[in-house]
């Protein structure tokens, strides 16, 4: 399921849904059942200014327009799996602020040693793009959910790994090949930020920027779900998993400033029409 096909999912609903997505279609996205606290906008203009003789005033010319959202929100949890629910969201949220590293060398010596076309590659790599974090709230408990999401992440681990390594002389060439060089930066942490009618672009779809700073606080005065050592079934795989003691905050506060990329033609044309239809409602 892509981001456009969530974003449908959640239209018709009365409660917006906050949804972090990954315009690269390396994460799944993350979709927040969200109680919003705070959500500010601020938009500041850039001149130059030029001082000039015998003029009081000095000459501006515009440089650009800056956007910026502050935005918190609360995530409590009805129950121990939906406290773990909101921990692994939390944790994949940060993941997303990494960018992506690539060895060149490496993937070079995958194709010719293994015979993996270009397009089989990127059918591995991108396994994860039609993955998606929620089912629906209302088939599932969050005892379902939270097993849902394990799932998917360890099965596009599996898969991604099974597919290049079908053999073990195979894993340990392409393993030596990947440590002996640098990694190269090739994708910057960019992220789309969509909350129903409310921070989206002129199409509705999900605002896209980067985040200089995310604050994920439990908040401990408002006590842990406690799990105990043992084995619970998985309700998807129908396997039994050994799960550790531990303790999970029943609510997360979150916190962050977004800088919007603007993506929309805005301003107006030399008719005075309007160039985008983003801030027209």
């Amino acid at each position: 399921m892509t981001v456009r096909d969530i974003i449908a999912k959640y239209q018709g609903c009365s409660g917006g849904k906050l949804i972090f997505s990954d315009p690269y279609g390396n994460h799944i996205p993350i979709v927040f059942d969200a109680f919003i606290t705070e959500m500010n906008q601020t938009f500041s203009l850039s001149y130059d200014s030029e001082e000039v003789y015998g003029r009081n005033d000095p000459i501006m010319s515009y440089r650009n327009t800056k956007r910026t959202i502050s935005l918190a929100w609360m995530l409590p949890a009805n129950d121990l799996y939906e406290a773990k629910l909101n921990r692994l969201k939390t944790r994949l949220l940060i993941r997303m602020l990494y960018p992506r590293y690539e060895n060149t060398k490496s993937r070079e010596i995958e194709k010719f040693n293994f015979g993996l076309s270009s397009a089989k590659q990127n059918s591995i790599y991108g396994r994860a793009n039609d993955r998606t974090i929620l089912n629906d709230p209302a088939a599932k408990s969050s005892f379902n959910e939270y097993f849902q999401l394990k799932t998917d992440l360890t099965d596009i681990n599996d898969t991604a790994k099974n597919s290049f390594f079908t053999d073990q002389n195979k894993y340990f060439q392409t393993t030596r090949a990947g440590y002996h060089h640098t990694q190269t930066m090739v994708e910057n942490p960019i992220i789309g930020i969509k909350y129903a009618n409310l921070i989206s672009n002129g199409d509705q779809n999900p605002l896209m920027g980067y985040l200089d700073g995310l604050s994920p606080q439990p908040v401990l005065d408002q006590g842990y779900y406690t799990e105990c050592t043992g084995e619970v079934t998985n309700p998807i795989t129908k396997i039994k998993e050994r799960v550790l003691a531990g303790q999970y905050p029943k609510v997360y506060q979150l916190s962050c400033n977004f800088n919007v990329i603007h993506t929309d033609d805005l301003g107006f044309g030399g008719s005075g029409e309007r160039m985008s239809e983003i801030f027209s409602y």
